[in-house]
């Protein structure tokens, strides 16, 4: 019995845990600097310094403004009494539970956002404020951009799109490089706007309830996923058109648009959180271990 009563506990512990990682937007953060590291790293700007500090600020921004739409919503439906726990999802009842924590963590980011902003440049503003008037729209407001019909997944790809790739780009660039077309910029998209149509196809039953008109909603769950696959097919063909892309890299693509396409096919409204937090967000950080490893893989072969 006391083996069995460990267990539990264990595993119990290791459920918060996971719960606090994935539900209070840790995750996404920490696959928000991965992937901009990616475009960094792909795009030559290591030769400034203040780079590396960019995609901590990139992943600050992407906790705060992840969090803050869900506490918004949240504190939003508790006021207007429009549901009780029971019929909410499981991460929801997680951050009621844990709300000022939550709210204590987004003011943390937003101050250290502010810092690294003025720490870096403070000309970044003017890069980041129309990004962040778009972002506070797409979930607020009487006319919420989330609402054009079958927009959702695009809206979020052009701003992580601009975050990771156009801005870095930019304002880092202090040389030319062979990635000066925008192929490389339309594989990013791509990639996060396949990765984009499981959260609708988890959110078919609520975007419903709330004339929220998603891909899935729009053109059905099935042909969102045949879309979604089409999107992952084309990705690595973009890379495979960005001049001087070593060959690592494009391979390394072509194994990101594949396990993409697993997550997407086994993508349904009955799956809970923790697939869709760690398998399709995951995927942001799987693309740069699928070129690590594509690349330590053909090095080996070749010697």
């Amino acid at each position: 019995m006391g083996f069995w009563k460990i267990s539990s506990e264990m595993g119990k512990g290791l459920k918060n845990i996971l719960s606090f990682i994935f539900y209070s937007n840790l995750f996404i953060a920490v696959c928000g600097f991965c992937f901009t590291l990616f475009s960094v790293a792909v795009l030559d700007f290591y030769p400034r310094s203040d780079a590396p500090w960019y995609c901590l600020l990139v992943s600050l921004s992407v906790f705060f403004i992840y969090g803050l739409q869900r506490i918004v919503l949240i504190l939003k439906m508790m006021r207007n009494k429009e549901s009780v726990p029971d019929s909410l999802s499981v991460r929801d009842v997680w951050m009621i539970q844990n709300m000022k924590t939550l709210i204590a963590m987004n003011l943390v980011a937003a101050c250290g956002i502010v810092f690294f902003v003025f720490y870096i440049d403070c000309k970044l503003i003017l890069y980041f404020l129309p990004l962040l008037v778009i972002c506070i729209l797409y979930f607020s407001g009487p006319f919420a951009l989330k609402k054009i019909p079958g927009m959702k997944a695009f809206i979020i790809a052009f701003v992580w799109t601009a975050v990771s790739v156009e801005i870095p780009r930019l304002f880092f660039r202090q040389a030319e490089t062979h990635y000066t077309n925008l192929w490389w910029d339309l594989s990013q998209f791509l990639f996060i706007a396949a990765l984009c149509v499981p959260f609708d196809i988890r959110d078919y039953g609520d975007d419903l309830k709330n004339n929220i008109r998603s891909l899935p909603v729009v053109i059905g769950v099935r042909n969102a996923k045949i879309l979604s696959v089409i999107l992952l097919l084309i990705y690595p063909l973009a890379i495979f058109l960005t001049k001087g892309i070593p060959i690592e890299l494009f391979y390394g693509t072509i194994l990101s648009a594949l396990c993409g396409i697993l997550v997407v096919l086994f993508s349904n409204t009955r799956r809970g959180d923790f697939y869709y937090s760690f398998f399709a967000d995951g995927m942001l950080i799987f693309q740069e271990l699928a070129v690590i490893a594509c690349v330590v893989v053909l090095r080996a072969a070749g010697t």
